[in-house]
């Protein structure tokens, strides 16, 4: 059986990660507050957030624009 992983507050900063295509493989519920910046990652193209539920004025996620449409709604 699977274990769920709950993840409280989280301050990413993923940056000049060229290769990075994934950081997790499957979603994460965040109830707490969420931060992820992205910069000059260009392969990460998506994020394994699972933000139902959450508070989404407690989350926030920065890039450049470019690279939020390569995401085109690929986060959960």
């Amino acid at each position: 059986m699977e274990e769920i992983i709950s993840v409280g507050k989280l301050v990413l900063y993923l940056k000049r990660l060229r290769n990075l295509n994934s950081v997790y493989s499957k979603a994460l519920p965040f109830p707490d507050a969420c931060r992820i910046f992205v910069f000059k990652c260009p392969e990460l193209k998506k994020l394994p957030l699972d933000l139902e539920g959450a508070d989404q004025g407690k989350n926030l996620i920065k890039g450049k624009e470019d690279w939020w449409k390569q995401l085109n709604g690929r986060i959960k």
